[in-house]
């Protein structure tokens, strides 16, 4: 498997596969362009997940652009907002 310096084995596997899925949606006809979200949990060791930034299409998700946000909806790594 690739691996990014930044994140663990498990969190780049979760953050590959979440924008495998924003992908899917799209191609499949699911996105409602910037105004929906598919989270998961950024890896079994936090407490946090994973989600898009507001404003991106969904084919623009990519495994690196994605933000992690804790239980709140506070961004913990990554830059941009959330769709609340």
């Amino acid at each position: 498997m690739k691996t990014n310096k930044n994140f663990d084995d498990e969190e780049w596997q979760n953050r590959i596969d979440l924008a495998a899925a924003y992908h899917l949606a799209d191609i499949y006809g699911f996105s409602d362009i910037i105004w929906n979200h598919i989270t998961c949990k950024t890896s079994s060791k936090k407490n946090t997940f994973l989600i898009n930034r507001f404003g991106l299409r969904y084919d623009e998700v990519t495994a690196s652009n994605l933000l992690e946000i804790d239980l709140d909806g506070n961004v913990v790594s990554g830059k941009g907002d959330i769709n609340y």
